[in-house]
């Protein structure tokens, strides 16, 4: 068992990882796109698909399998805007069922490496420090990100994120936390400031257990992950009895 042997077993555990790296991404990618077909989203379905393939030849089939499907549903939306069918809850069944099937075809060999985070995170900052979380946030490693100043209105695919994000370094926003916790009650969240003014605090005790912490920039995306895997492994917060 000389230098070839290790080298050999060397490129084994190499190639090993790699794949184990891919086929991790292909999970993680199944995984949200059923999440977003559960929750009626086929819209961001899509666009998960359309980050994750591999650009060229060898993904155009698969391509323009989305394509047809993507067109259906736009055409069953512009004809009930116009009133001239009612059948679009029966089309977007038969989408969703045709995207369940078409998830099953994905390999590995399909997808590009790039290492996004697709969980929708939505994170309310003072007005001031906006243009901070949206670097530090950045759309090209957070797929589905949003930033709002405080007070302003939530859009409605984002009435259920995965993880909200509140910023304490400005005006009290307790409020705002438990407004957030009744109106999104599957949503995890993440506290960012010195102190979670729900600590110790018996009366607040479910909105405190749905919270992790972070007290600086270099700790924010770790506390992230460790929510997102959390997420994955128990499932949103139980609903309020």
């Amino acid at each position: 068992m000389g230098k070839g042997f290790r080298q050999g077993r060397h490129a084994l555990i190499c190639n090993k990882f790699k794949f184990m790296l891919k086929e991790s991404l292909l999970s993680k990618l199944l995984t949200s796109c059923r999440l977003t077909i559960r929750k009626g989203n086929l819209e961001k379905c899509f666009e998960l698909l359309d980050e994750a393939l591999i650009r060229g030849e060898e993904t155009e089939a698969i391509r323009n399998k989305l394509i047809h499907q993507e067109g259906r549903l736009n055409r069953a939306l512009r004809e009930r805007g116009l009133g001239t069918s009612d059948a679009y809850e029966q089309v977007y069944n038969q989408i969703s069922a045709d995207m369940l099937t078409f998830l099953e075809t994905l390999e590995e060999k399909d997808l590009t490496l790039l290492n996004r985070v697709n969980d929708q995170i939505l994170i309310f900052s003072p007005e001031a420090k906006v243009v901070d979380w949206k670097e530090m946030f950045s759309e090209k490693n957070f797929s589905h990100r949003l930033v709002l100043a405080y007070g302003q209105e939530v859009p409605l695919d984002f009435s259920s994120p995965d993880v909200v994000i509140f910023d304490d370094t400005g005006a009290d926003i307790r409020s705002e936390m438990v407004f957030f916790s009744k109106k999104m009650p599957q949503s995890h969240f993440l506290y960012f400031g010195k102190i979670n003014p729900f600590t110790d605090k018996p009366d607040y005790a479910a909105i405190f257990e749905r919270c992790a912490n972070a007290n600086s920039k270099f700790t924010v995306h770790a506390r992230l992950k460790e929510l997102l895997d959390y997420r994955k492994i128990y499932g949103p917060p139980a609903p309020p009895s």
